[in-house]
């Protein structure tokens, strides 16, 4: 009997076709069970499509196709979950949809995400073998998160506390899945880059705007406040997809230290040339955000040029370029800082006090500290500072009564991070936000240590250089911001959860490679 002849098929090559983008999709070990599905779907969501009225449910079932190719490829590749929730969170997606009435898309995109980590966990896929070992830095967030949430119920006004709970809930699992997801480098890197491009294309969209005049918003990844925050012409101020001036400002100059930290590193020159652009489109956005957290730059840049070593020469002629830029901008975006710059200077103390912005400021801050002299313990309760603040500042006599019926019913917020935490959460929330954040700090400076002292990766050591600057700069920016979109700061923290992880991992493997050799 002739013997059987097999057929060899051989697999696509790395780099070649579907597998260049989803490594393992062409192995034949994949069922096809999920693929058969999903055409089921499609045919039944194509047939709803063509018998109903497609202009009043088309977005939804466009969405509906949508969400089902994301979970399948979220589902094979966890960080393609990761990655789409960057650009979704600092393109402010959800909430522009929202806006307009459609679904939110950050909440079961990051269900889908942390399910999908949990899923190829159990199934045992090998692409997550186990979960990051809980530290003390971790245990010091998990502890602010709790005086959080008990902050909440011992505020007078209950009604908000369950969607309170669950805005920071929601907030700190980005953070989280970021941190449990990202579990090489090739991913966290992947992820850095994601962050630092889709920063730079919305800077894009903001400094052609701003220069060209335009109205267009972009779809609202490019619009002036909805807040009511005017420049010195009396025009609303740039503020990116989130619609507010000063947060926008602080997501920028956040974002600014991972850029310029990759114009150090050895690239290609057209990547090179890119890079140096990204970081004049990122600086120009944040200026003409008008936000004046955007001077967090003054307190960092000097920061950045002592730990780079930069030489006298570059760092003048970037200190010119400043100049420059500041001297063919418009003049509303001067006049801008100028109060700013006359608080700075001692020969003017009183013109803090001639600034409306400035006085406002002052009286958010006097009204903050009176909320937790009054409750030291766990503050007035997260998220009700703006609930309170008018009582305050009637009994403070910071405001006439005819001012106080007039806007009793508009929202205050404390224009600082710091005025924030205190006042809402008392302090045990900012003793517990101090540790966690001194924490991060001496476990980034810990792994950054390492790296220097063996030598292993310069590249991995610019990163963690560039995202300790990030959050220090976020922090320093908080001085003069309140932190009302806290996602941003918590996608941060999860990067650098991620990269001390990561850090500390490789470390284990290195030493024991060392150990073993004779």
């Amino acid at each position: 009997m002739a013997e059987e002849k097999k057929i060899y098929i051989p697999a696509a090559k790395k780099g070649e076709g579907i597998s260049r983008f989803l490594s393992g999709f062409d192995l034949h070990d994949i069922s096809w069970k999920p693929f058969i599905v999903l055409g089921v779907l499609f045919s039944i969501l194509v047939g709803i499509a063509i018998s109903i009225n497609p202009g009043q449910y088309f977005p939804y079932i466009v969405g509906g196709i949508g969400g089902i190719i994301v979970f399948v490829l979220i589902f094979q590749k966890p960080e393609f979950g990761i990655y789409i929730l960057i650009f979704s969170v600092f393109a402010n997606i959800s909430d522009i949809l929202t806006d307009k009435g459609l679904p939110s898309v950050n909440r079961p995109l990051l269900a889908i995400t942390l399910a999908s980590i949990i899923a190829n966990y159990l199934l045992k896929t090998g692409k997550f073998d186990k979960f990051p070992i809980i530290g003390r830095t971790e245990w010091a967030m998990l502890a602010f998160y709790s005086v959080i949430v008990v902050s909440t119920f011992v505020s007078p006004d209950k009604s908000q506390v369950i969607s309170i709970i669950v805005d920071i809930t929601k907030d700190i699992l980005v953070g989280v899945a970021l941190y449990i997801g990202l579990n090489s480098k090739d991913k966290w890197e992947a992820s850095a880059w994601i962050l630092i491009g889709t920063i730079g294309f919305l800077s894009l969209l903001g400094v052609f705007k701003e220069l060209s005049g335009t109205d267009l918003t972009f779809f609202n990844l490019a619009r002036q406040s909805i807040f009511g925050q005017v420049g010195s012409g009396d025009e609303l101020r740039y503020a990116g997809p989130i619609g507010e001036s000063n947060l926008w400002g602080q997501v920028l100059v956040a974002a600014l230290p991972l850029v310029i930290y990759r114009l150090y590193r050895k690239h290609t020159p057209f990547l090179q040339v890119v890079i140096a652009i990204v970081t004049l489109l990122i600086f120009l956005a944040a200026i003409f955000t008008g936000s004046r957290g955007a001077f967090a730059l003054i307190v960092v840049a000097p920061v950045i040029a002592l730990e780079m070593r930069i030489k006298p020469l570059p760092a003048l002629s970037a200190i010119l370029a400043a100049i420059i830029i500041f001297s063919i901008l418009p003049t509303t975006y001067a006049q801008r800082f100028q109060s700013l710059s006359a608080f700075l200077q001692t020969s003017n103390p009183n013109a803090v006090t001639q600034d409306a912005s400035f006085a406002g400021r002052s009286n958010e801050i006097r009204a903050g500290l009176a909320m937790f002299m009054d409750h030291p313990f766990l503050g007035v309760g997260f998220g009700n500072y703006g609930a309170n603040y008018w009582d305050y500042a009637g009994k403070l006599g910071l405001i006439s009564g005819r001012v106080e019926v007039q806007h009793i019913r508009s929202t205050k917020y404390a224009h600082s991070l710091y005025i924030e935490v205190i006042s809402e959460t008392g302090i045990l929330g900012l003793t517990a936000f101090l540790l966690f954040f001194g924490l991060l700090f001496l476990d980034l400076f810990k792994i950054r240590k390492r790296y220097k002292t063996y030598h292993t990766d310069p590249d991995w050591e610019t990163w963690v250089t560039s995202l300790i600057i990030s959050i220090f700069t976020f922090l320093v920016s908080g001085i003069f911001l309140h932190g009302l979109l806290f996602r941003y700061i918590w996608m941060l923290v999860g990067l650098a959860l991620a990269a001390i992880s990561i850090s500390n991992e490789t470390h284990k493997t290195f030493i024991s490679a060392v150990q073993k050799k004779p």
